[in-house]
């Protein structure tokens, strides 16, 4: 798992029957989360790297099923420069070399819509990714996925890429078998969010049995809320050194877990040999 942030993509992995062997985080508070939620019993029990850009991937290779990565959006976003490659903050160069590195039969990988956009006349990012995928020897396919899609009162839309090594077919893989992707009911693995904002009989209902849940105390964005929002298990980002800032820095770079195993799903119920063609 690498960039796992506070394990938004591990716990979508989770929800399809991996476990991880190795989680990579290099922000401080989101490292205490995975170990609060390790020790909780909410997430599997893995050691933490704490950098990308020395990980050493070679010492996993054999060991590994899929790489999971949610490398930070920001040289991509459009709320940005959009600088893409050329922005300092851009770690898919170390996701490649991990992948390359530790050679696992599955990628999937998370990031903002703005990576199949391109800016200042650049081509789009995505398209970087994809062709040094297929030297590497992969193919698969992408797919955009909005929280709404999975019930969320929000848009948050994220791309999503799901690649294989040439040759592994996706069929007798866990989570991501054609078989899985047929049944409708994949909903049920969904959380219960809240209501719409129009639903003052609801939101009436929700603040008098869980006052906790409110979108605001005192004024201020209230994590819970938007914990609730993204899908997440109660208090899922309270660990040690939890701040109402850091929590909710924390829940704005994740995605909601429903939604990626939804795009999961989605793009493992298609016929591999047709990727990116």
């Amino acid at each position: 798992s690498l960039a796992s942030g506070v394990a938004s993509l591990d716990l979508a992995m989770q929800e399809e029957g991996y476990v991880p062997v190795c989680y990579v985080e290099i922000d401080p508070f989101c490292q205490s989360v995975l170990l609060a939620r390790m020790r909780s019993g909410g997430l599997h029990t893995a050691p933490i790297w704490p950098d990308l850009r020395t990980f050493p991937g070679r010492a996993w290779r054999g060991a590994v099923d899929c790489v999971v990565a949610g490398f930070p959006c920001p040289p991509f976003s459009v709320a940005g420069r959009r600088l893409g490659g050329a922005d300092p903050r851009n770690l898919w160069p170390a996701v490649r070399r991990c992948i390359a590195q530790v050679r696992p039969a599955h990628i999937f990988l998370e990031n903002v819509p703005g990576i199949v956009q391109s800016g200042d006349g650049r081509e789009p990012y995505a398209v970087t990714i994809i062709s040094q995928l297929m030297r590497l020897g992969y193919v698969g396919r992408t797919c955009v996925v909005g929280a709404r899609d999975v019930g969320a009162p929000h848009r948050r839309d994220r791309w999503f890429l799901l690649a294989h090594a040439s040759g592994q077919g996706l069929e007798d893989r866990r989570g991501y078998s054609k078989k899985r992707q047929s049944q409708p009911e994949c909903v049920r693995v969904l959380p219960e969010f809240p209501p719409g904002p129009d639903d003052r009989d609801a939101w009436a209902r929700v603040l008098a049995t869980s006052p906790e849940l409110a979108p605001a105390i005192d004024g201020k964005l209230n994590p819970a809320f938007v914990e609730w929002l993204q899908g997440f298990p109660r208090d899922w980002t309270v660990a040690p050194g939890a701040t109402r800032a850091r929590r909710l820095k924390a829940l704005g770079n994740a995605v909601v877990p429903a939604q990626a195993v939804l795009a999961g799903r989605m793009l493992g119920g298609h016929d591999a040999a047709q990727a990116w063609r």
